[in-house]
């Protein structure tokens, strides 16, 4: 008989910070390192660069086209404030999410 599987890790809970702001976790908005040597896809950097003007940009594909990589990046070289922010299974409750 197998062995049930593990329930998931219960998210950390947001802490209070000051004036009543909900402290982040530094790992949910550190943006990946990229090294030296990564390819640079200017062809999809200069189209970020041209079809980004509103405040929300999503950039959707299957895993392992190179989102992640692309985006980091993209922040990297950009003029435009860029603002990361990891999404993970705890932020699955959009009401949670966005309070």
């Amino acid at each position: 008989m197998p062995s049930p599987a593990a329930p998931p890790p219960e998210p950390a809970p947001l802490s209070d910070g000051p004036a009543g702001f909900r402290s982040i976790s530094r790992t949910k908005i550190t943006p990946p390192l990229l090294r030296d040597e990564t390819l640079t896809r200017g062809r999809l950097i200069d189209w970020l660069r041209h079809n980004t003007r509103q405040r929300l940009t999503l950039v959707i594909a299957e895993a392992g086209y190179g989102k992640t990589t692309l985006l980091a990046d993209y922040g990297r070289r950009s003029e435009v404030p860029v603002l990361w922010f990891k999404l993970d299974h705890t932020d699955a409750d959009w009401i949670s999410f966005t309070n």
